[in-house]
């Protein structure tokens, strides 16, 4: 009923129940800013954007995820600079990280590998040490706790899909959250 409410409502993409949608989000990720997207590859993309990443810049991801976390620094023009996972958790970890820093280093893609979190706490000081962007593909993790919060509000910006194998799924889609006010604009206008 409520599917077939949208349909008849001329707002299948867009409109009031997507609102309402972003809204509902970003308080269940206690995040100040959700932004409704085609998928989770649209999303990491509009990130990278977003924050102007451009040939000049590399962006570090883990070699262990989904190719789009890849794909979208070489959309962009960026330098891609591929960092092992911990064999253990499967993350990325801090270690790793410091031998893949170059003064062209602008940012660092994290994944929530199969749902669990990084080590925000880890990832986020030492970025911020190196002054370095942090977005999380958090595609696997809608639903998982860091520290007694929910997944969605520790990076600068935070990446979910909603593929048909996720914990949601609208058939496709995807969500970026912030709690950035400049960053949410930017993402709004992309």
């Amino acid at each position: 009923k409520a599917v077939y409410e949208v349909v008849k409502s001329g707002w299948v993409t867009m409109g009031e129940k997507v609102s309402e949608f972003e809204k509902k989000f970003a308080q269940y990720v206690e995040a100040k800013h959700a932004i409704a997207m085609f998928n989770g590859t649209v999303t990491l993309h509009s990130a990278l954007l977003a924050l102007e990443i451009n040939p000049n810049d590399e962006v570090i991801t883990p070699s262990l995820t989904y190719i789009s976390t890849a794909n979208v620094v070489l959309y962009v023009g960026a330098k891609l600079n591929l960092c092992e996972s911990d064999p253990d958790t499967y993350n990325v970890d801090v270690d790793k990280l410091k031998s893949k820093i170059t003064p062209q280093t602008k940012a660092i893609i994290v994944v929530d590998m199969n749902g669990l979190p990084v080590n925000y706490d880890e990832i986020l000081s030492f970025a911020a040490e190196n002054n370095l962007f942090v977005i999380a593909d958090s595609a696997e993790s809608l639903g998982a706790i860091y520290k007694k919060r929910p997944v969605g509000n520790q990076a600068l910006m935070h990446s979910f899909s909603f593929f048909g194998n996720k914990n949601i799924t609208t058939g496709e889609g995807g969500m970026i959250t912030t709690n950035d006010d400049e960053i949410a604009s930017r993402l709004k206008i992309i």
